[in-house]
């Protein structure tokens, strides 16, 4: 099961959560850092061919 969850990452890469979730046990996650000078638009990214 995937679960999204928006959150922020300091200058010492500590990430932290915007919205509380619950888990069952310990899981693997997947960082994606945006670069907010350089974003693009998410409409172009979901209109992209894959």
């Amino acid at each position: 099961m995937l679960i999204t969850v928006e959150s922020t990452i300091d200058e010492q890469g500590n990430v932290k959560l915007l919205e509380p979730i619950q888990l069952s046990k310990p899981e693997r996650a997947f960082v994606i850092i945006f670069n907010e000078e350089h974003t693009i638009s998410e409409t172009a990214l979901l209109s992209e061919t894959v």
